[in-house]
């Protein structure tokens, strides 16, 4: 078995990523610089990642304060 059948994991681009979370791209920077949104890896966001930011988001377990922590 490959590498690539046990973990296949999406990639997002920038423009999926802003559709997403509803932001800008200048916002997602900014957050990443301060440590609260996840890095892309090579241009691009895990989508795993992206969706345990929303959900910390949703259930109040990230604030302005907290650093996202995946």
């Amino acid at each position: 078995m490959t590498p690539q059948a046990v973990f296949q994991e999406r990639c997002l681009t920038i423009e999926e990523v802003q559709q997403r979370v509803a932001r800008k791209k200048s916002w997602i920077y900014e957050q990443i610089k301060k440590e609260r949104f996840p890095e892309p890896d090579d241009g691009r966001w895990y989508e795993s990642e992206i969706n345990a930011y929303l959900h910390a988001r949703r259930t109040g377990k990230l604030n302005g304060r907290t650093p996202y922590i995946p």
